[in-house]
């Protein structure tokens, strides 16, 4: 074996065992953080990073609540689209997550340009996303808030 080609082995075992003590000591902290039942605080972002409040490094696993950004404006008197309840959450839960996004309407969350035009007003539209926001806190979830739709005002004569 010449010597430049020892030296790429040997870098190779090099990479492939930082990458293999990575990933172990990531997950393993994802199960702690898991474990512990509580929700990080203190997010916040070094290099690419994303860590807490102590400075441990969080790995999200998330899903997107899709829905809420929507269901106000098509009608049927519901702020979403599909379950919102404890079971609904447990089940998200049950893949591991610990993230969900939700997605807000603006003209349904400041009740603008005839919105929510289901029949609900926007406190009630504010109130199911409190609610829900709560919900996923109490099961450990973090939440994003992501406003979605918006536009500017539009003048109705």
């Amino acid at each position: 074996m010449t010597r430049r080609r020892r030296a790429l082995y040997l870098g190779c075992l090099v990479v492939l065992g930082v990458l293999c003590f990575g990933t172990f000591s990531l997950s393993n902290f994802s199960r702690t953080a898991k474990a512990s039942g509580s929700l990080p605080t203190g997010l916040h972002v070094v290099g690419s990073q994303i860590q807490d409040g102590s400075g441990n490094v969080i790995v999200p696993h998330g899903v997107d609540r899709s829905g809420s950004q929507y269901q106000c404006v098509k009608g049927g008197g519901s702020t979403f689209d599909g379950p919102n309840d404890q079971a609904s959450v447990s089940v998200m839960t049950s893949w591991n997550t610990d993230i969900v996004r939700v997605p807000l309407n603006e003209d349904c969350w400041l009740g603008i340009n005839g919105e929510p035009s289901d029949g609900d007003s926007s406190a009630k539209y504010q109130q199911d996303i409190i609610n829900y926001v709560n919900l996923l806190n109490q099961n450990n979830q973090i939440v994003i808030l992501e406003l979605h739709w918006n536009a500017p005002v539009v003048s109705r004569r």
